[in-house]
């Protein structure tokens, strides 16, 4: 098929084309408009070993290791449980229902993974109330 003949084939069809970018377009802000809006806050941690005269090769990767533990330990019962009873002002209500329930909202507040073999450890957490209200409904005043 010559450039020409794909033109007019596309002159032929192009109320069918318009139609369907429409219902995309009409689906695409339906779906965005219902799910609901996250806030996020990211941080980025390196992880690093004061070993002295161990060589680069080794503490790269035991730090690469170290980096993948850290990043599955923050979604551990463990860790939420220390978190819950730090001295932030956290607001248990937020985390409601049985314990299972609330590990769930927590490994759905809370994401992590490492960038690569580099040992950086990026932490993001989620909120569905703006970062005005993430106080009053995360944290007590």
């Amino acid at each position: 098929m010559e450039f020409n003949e794909f033109l007019k084939l596309i002159g032929r069809k192009k109320q069918t084309i318009l139609a369907i970018m429409f219902v995309s377009i009409v689906l695409a802000i339906g779906l965005s408009l219902l799910s609901p809006l996250k806030y996020g806050a990211k941080s980025r941690l390196l992880v690093l070993q004061n070993a002295g005269g161990a060589d680069a090769y080794s503490l790269s990767k035991s730090n690469e290791y170290l980096g993948n533990l850290f990043a599955q330990v923050v979604y551990s019962s463990s860790f939420y449980d220390q978190v819950i009873a730090s001295p932030y002002s956290i607001n248990r209500d937020y985390f409601a229902g049985n314990y299972n329930q609330q590990l769930k909202k927590w490994r759905e507040t809370v994401s992590t993974g490492t960038q690569g073999d580099t040992g950086i450890i990026e932490i993001n957490v989620y909120h569905t109330s703006s970062p005005d209200r993430i106080k009053s409904s995360c944290f007590m005043s």
